[in-house]
Parts: C-alpha cells; structure tokens; sequence
C-alpha cells in the first residue's frame, strides 16, 4: 500500500508541477496568499480538531478533522484568490508575453525580389518579420538567372542577390522548403501559402495583388507605398527636367523624375536631349503610378 501511495504522490507531484510552470507570477502568489489566509482560523482550534474523535480511516491511515478542513478550506481559498486578481492588472507580475500580438509572416514573392527596395524597407524597420522566401520563389530566381536570355539571366541573379543582402540585414529571413505540386503558377501558390500561414503577400505585381484581395489575402503593393511616399506636386509648380523621347500625342516630350515618375511636356518634342524647366499643369493618379502634365515656360 505504501509503494502504492508513493507512486500516487509522484504522478501528482508531476502533475502539480507542470501545472504551477504554466501560471502567472499573479496567480501563483495569489493562491499562496488565499489558502494561508483560508487555513489561518485553524490554528486557533487546534486542540479542538486534534481530537481522535474527529478522525477518519481512509486505506488504513487516520485522517484528522484538521487535515481534512485544512484540504477543503485551503482549495476555496486558492479558488476564490484566484478568481479575484484574474481581473486585477498588475504591470510588473502580469505575463507580457501573452500580451504580444502575433506578428504575421510577410511573404516575399519573386517581383518584390527582383524590385531590391525591399532591402532598403527591412533595413530601416518600417516592416517586422518573419520575412517568408519560399522555395517555389527561389526556383523561379534560379530558372531566370540560368536563362538564356541576358535580361531574364540579370533579373534572376538580381533577385538571389536580393536574398543574400536580406539574410546579412536582418535574421528573420526564413526559406521555407514548401510547394504545392497540384497548382501550377507561381502567384496562386503565394496565394495558397499565404492562407496556410495567415500571412500577407509583399510584391510590386499589380495583378497578383488584385488577384490575392479577391480572395481575402492582404497584399502589400510596394509600388503603392512609393507612390504614396512620392512629394505632392500641385498646378503652378516649375520643375527642372531633361526631355529624354517623344510622347504618344503629337508634338510631346517626356521626361522622368528621380523616382521614376513620367512628366509629359506640351510641344517638349523639340527639346528632346535638352534640361528644361516646365510647369505642371496636372497630375493624373493611376494603379502603377503618377503621370505629370507640364507645358515649356
């Protein structure tokens, strides 16, 4: 009966302690507080309870009034402690890290890679990890830089140069060795892995991130940010540009700003190959970025 007993203690023993480990600091002091204060009123009877008549037999060992009150009161004790501070906030005891919110895996696709200002992005921290790469994508770089063709082959190593310097900047890249054999392109599976992740899809492909909103996946457009980030030009405003070729309309001439933003001139045809000033006179927002309409001063 003894071994018996001592094999019971231990899985309990066990069991408590693993119980404990997962707790909050708040909880547990709470329960040590609860049950000396629950058991507390019977050390004021102590003569009274450690009377042989107020005993039990339990499997051959005498239980005292005592030790069965000390069990039930110090168990309403914890329980009552426990359920009152649940609600209380203790900043220095409460557990800070089921605070934390999960962070969702960003997954880059091969666009973005190819693209490069994703480094620039992850090195100045506006965007956290975990950064996503999976294998499917690096196959896809790995297929353009073994390609015949010269821009294909450039846009390839471009791309796993872009990983390289991501793994240098930050330790949150993770390649993730994951294909989905039963779908084809490329875009759908980003799509797949991002709702197997519930994960956000980074690219600068304007038809993956309309495709990946229609099925509930936030995409996040790079070009759309840089947009956004680009200086605000209102009509009036005088530029300094070089006409670099003709415009579609007759007569026109274009010109680029440092962030590759087309500027169209009125009659800037004949300047081509030549600095100018213009003033703007519009500025026309589309899906992949500004257009600039200007007259020669």
């Amino acid at each position: 009966m003894g071994v018996f007993l001592g094999f019971l203690l231990g899985i309990i023993t066990i069991i408590l302690r693993d119980v404990i480990a997962k707790l909050q600091i708040k909880y547990l002091i709470a329960g040590f507080i609860g049950f000396g204060i629950a058991i507390s009123p019977l050390y004021f009877f102590t003569a009274y309870l450690n009377n042989p008549a107020f005993s039990i037999e339990i499997l051959g060992y005498t239980l005292g009034l005592r030790f069965i009150l000390a069990i039930l009161l110090g168990y309403i004790g914890i329980s009552v402690a426990i359920e009152k501070v649940r609600n209380i906030n203790i900043p220095i005891l409460d557990d800070k890290k089921k605070e934390e919110k999960p962070r969702i895996p960003k997954i880059l696709d091969t666009s973005v890679l190819i693209d490069g200002r994703i480094t620039d992005i992850v090195e100045s921290g506006f965007l956290e990890g975990p950064f996503i790469i999976p294998q499917f994508v690096i196959k896809e770089l790995q297929t353009l830089a073994d390609s015949q063709d010269a821009t294909k082959r450039n846009k390839g190593r471009r791309g796993l140069d872009v990983i390289s310097k991501l793994q240098k900047i930050t330790n949150e890249i993770e390649l993730l060795d994951i294909d989905f054999f039963r779908i084809k392109e490329v875009d759908l599976k980003l799509i797949a892995l991002a709702k197997k992740l519930n994960g956000k899809i980074i690219s600068i492909d304007y038809n993956l991130s309309k495709v990946a909103e229609l099925q509930g996946i936030n995409c996040l457009n790079l070009n759309i940010l840089a947009n956004a980030l680009k200086p605000s030009l209102i009509a009036g405003e005088t530029l300094s540009v070089f006409v670099l070729k003709e415009g579609k309309e007759a007569g026109q001439g274009v010109a680029y700003l440092d962030d590759g933003t087309m500027i169209v001139i009125e009659d800037g045809k004949k300047y081509i190959g030549q600095k100018i000033d213009v003033e703007v006179k519009s500025v026309l927002q589309t899906s992949s970025g500004r257009i600039i309409f200007t007259h020669v001063i």
